[in-house]
């Protein structure tokens, strides 16, 4: 029996670890993308009950654009101002539209999310998707004023007519001498949510975060809830 030649086994090794580095690659920005969102939600709650906004850490690959992006943020020490990048875009954007102004950029996506929070908090801007957002008060390159005070008094109570009596119901009966309705909680969820959804309502906001993620480990169990992303899910 022929044995294999020396060169053939290393390339088939190098193939293969080829195959695994690649595999592995996506796993890691699979979880950089998770922890990112969890660094939003975080910030997002820590401006809700006044505490200080600090930047939390990611710490990324050392493969892919991303790192060179966060080797350059940890050697710059230019201030930028916000507001200066605030106005730079458009009156809807996301983070790549952020990523385009050239101080944000040398700060890198992990000081731009804790602003992105602080414009949040500050109601300069709102989520309106999916890592998509929308400027509140100012006009976006190009666009019209959106029509003063009145328009947006008039915009906010269609929205909030909008909403189903349902959920409010759902709100009510969650809370029962002290335990939770985690089927109440969902039924007032929309169809798409997040952690952050969840904890609108104010009986699993009063038990916190450490019980809403098991409730929606349960409700997907159940099959009551799938996972459609990095902290997405949508009922079934």
């Amino acid at each position: 029996m022929a044995r294999p030649r020396k060169g053939d086994l290393f390339a088939s090794l190098r193939m293969q670890g080829a195959r695994i580095l690649e595999r592995l690659t996506r796993e890691i920005q699979h979880r950089e993308r998770e922890l990112e969102q969890l660094v939003r939600q975080s910030q997002a709650w820590r401006a809700v009950v006044g505490g200080p906004v600090r930047s939390t850490s990611v710490r990324t690959s050392s493969t892919g654009p991303r790192a060179g992006r966060n080797v350059a943020s940890g050697r710059s020490t230019k201030r930028v101002d916000w507001e200066e990048v605030l106005a730079s875009v458009p009156n809807r954007f996301g983070v790549d539209d952020v990523m385009k102004h050239p101080g944000a950029r040398a700060k890198g996506r992990v000081q731009i999310y804790p602003a992105l929070t602080r414009w949040e908090a500050a109601k300069k801007i709102r989520r309106v998707g999916t890592g998509q957002y929308e400027k509140v008060s100012g006009r976006g390159p190009g666009r019209p004023a959106s029509g003063g005070r009145a328009a947006r008094r008039g915009a906010a109570k269609r929205a909030s007519a909008a909403k189903p009596r349902r959920a409010k119901r759902a709100a009510g009966k969650a809370s029962q001498n002290g335990r939770v309705d985690w089927d109440s909680v969902l039924k007032g969820l929309p169809a798409k949510f997040g952690a952050a959804d969840v904890l609108k309502n104010p009986a699993a906001a009063a038990k916190g975060v450490a019980q809403v993620y098991p409730a929606i480990g349960r409700w997907v169990a159940n099959k009551k809830a799938k996972k459609i992303g990095a902290g997405q899910y949508a009922k079934t």
